[in-house]
């Protein structure tokens, strides 16, 4: 499968995933988590990853969840305390599978 914001890598039973929006500082957003879920269901199945690495490209690991997604270009659109919400649950839920993930 092919991601735009991660990238996943294996090689001698250990798998790398790097988060890879840099120009962002790696900050979540919707497509991000959705992949990042899509390849914690791949490492899953797949017995030739037994570890599992998170790193992100460029000089920051993640910092924390993008709120200017879905801003319209002035920046001008209102974000609602149900949209912040719903991305906190997302961005949880992700953190559940991660932890729940069988690979260390």
């Amino acid at each position: 499968m092919a991601f735009e914001n991660i990238t996943l890598d294996s090689s001698d039973l250990i798998g790398t995933l790097t988060l890879n929006r840099p120009e962002k500082l790696n900050a979540m957003s919707p497509a991000l988590i959705a992949e990042f879920a899509d390849a914690l269901t791949q490492i899953e199945s797949d017995p030739k990853i037994k570890v599992l690495v998170i790193r992100g490209a460029g000089r920051a690991f993640c910092t924390g969840y993008d709120l200017t997604v879905g801003l319209s270009e002035s920046g001008a659109a209102p974000i609602r305390s149900t949209t912040i919400s719903a991305r906190c649950n997302a961005t949880s839920n992700t953190g559940c599978a991660c932890a729940t993930c069988p690979s260390p």
